[in-house]
């Protein structure tokens, strides 16, 4: 087993922790290192849905009732270049949604478009992989000081 292997099983395992919160990975290496392959090894395991691209909209009618009814502990996105691609708005508004299901839990969310509310927070571990070059350093500084 590769260290990366290691390091993806170690995350998902964390489902299993009890009164422990659910882990996350973000994978940033060169080009070929295998990233993709290694989360596509695991995106076949029960409550983990693997994606491509993703929007708010989507997270909200298809992922939030899967957690909701304890049926999905981790998203798997093999390669966040789609998502960084997006336009600012709609990215700093998934960016921000994610890192609420990492970190505190959603609990509700009202956009124009959309309408979510769960009696208890909702969490949900998100495991992604991007390149170096796929990452400015401004976003890069922008997301460590996000956490």
């Amino acid at each position: 087993m590769s260290n990366l292997e290691e390091a993806v099983e170690l995350v998902l395992f964390s489902a299993y922790v009890k009164d422990r919160r659910l882990l996350s990975l973000l994978l940033v290496a060169k080009q070929e290192e295998a990233k993709t392959a290694v989360l596509d090894e695991y995106a076949h395991l029960p409550k983990i849905s693997r994606i491509n691209d993703l929007s708010v909209f989507g997270l909200s009618n298809k992922f939030l009732p899967m957690i909701y009814q304890g049926r999905l502990n981790h998203i798997i996105i093999p390669d966040l270049i789609n998502i960084l691609q997006r336009d600012p708005h709609s990215f700093n508004t998934l960016k921000n949604l994610l890192h609420s299901l990492m970190e505190e839990g959603v609990t509700e969310l009202q956009t124009k478009y959309l309408r979510w509310s769960s009696e208890r927070p909702l969490y949900c571990g998100v495991l992604t992989a991007t390149t170096f070059i796929s990452i400015s350093p401004r976003r890069w500084q922008r997301w460590l000081s996000d956490g």
